[in-house]
């Protein structure tokens, strides 16, 4: 997957897990359902992590292209999340 957007995905939650390395660039991650940007962790190229299923998270490229391996079990869906506040 090839993300360049300069704002993080809303919250949201897959049913299955899903694997991500970074190929290249800044993965910005946060998890939880207070979907704050300043809680967003740079996850560098070469790193991996994994969102669990019903696990709530946004993230996104936020400063500059990033290329990311993405695995899991389909089929590819996303639920939207509720704010906690």
């Amino acid at each position: 997957m090839h993300d360049s957007r300069p704002e993080p995905v809303f919250f949201h939650s897959h049913p299955n897990d899903r694997f991500i390395t970074v190929i290249s660039g800044t993965w910005w991650v946060g998890t939880g359902s207070d979907y704050n940007t300043d809680n967003l962790k740079p996850v560098p190229a070469g790193s991996f992590v994994t969102h669990y299923g019903n696990e709530v998270h946004y993230d996104g490229a936020k400063d500059g292209d990033t290329i990311l391996q993405i695995v899991g079990i389909g089929p590819a869906t996303s639920t939207p999340a509720v704010s906690v506040k």
